[in-house]
């Protein structure tokens, strides 16, 4: 409920920590909350396991490696979650174009309406691209 609410820090809190996450649904969600806080490094060894494989636990990885600088070699797997397409715009953004960038981020507001970081992200792109339009004229 808080991470879906946007309150990151309370949704980490309340992660149990301590005891090992056994299932996949539960590694993922600990991952997307170190994710969240900017722990790279935790994030990934929890969703180290290739059986891991939900489109939850896609989203992170992809969103890592473009973090990383990394441009991962499987840009044609399907947008299968709001998550992923807007993984896949930043790393449109970083690797391709803006206006690829933005379409896959309003992609992610109509696959999850209620998505406020979508919400936030086309409003991130369109930002920039209108500046690069002034720059530009």
């Amino acid at each position: 409920e808080a991470y879906e609410s946007g309150d990151l820090l309370a949704a980490l809190s309340a992660v149990p920590f301590g005891r090992e996450a056994k299932s996949e649904p539960e590694k993922t969600y600990r991952a997307a909350a170190l994710l969240s806080v900017g722990d790279i490094g935790e994030a990934n060894a929890l969703l180290d396991d290739p059986r891991i494989a939900s489109p939850a636990a896609n989203a992170i990885r992809l969103l890592t490696a473009v973090v990383r600088g990394q441009e991962p070699a499987n840009t044609d797997a399907p947008l299968e979650s709001a998550s992923h397409s807007l993984a896949s715009s930043y790393r449109e953004q970083r690797f391709g174009s803006l206006d690829k960038a933005l379409n896959l981020a309003i992609l992610a507001t109509e696959q999850s309406p209620e998505f406020g970081f979508a919400w936030a992200r086309v409003a991130e792109l369109e930002g920039h691209i209108k500046k690069l339009k002034v720059k530009i004229a």
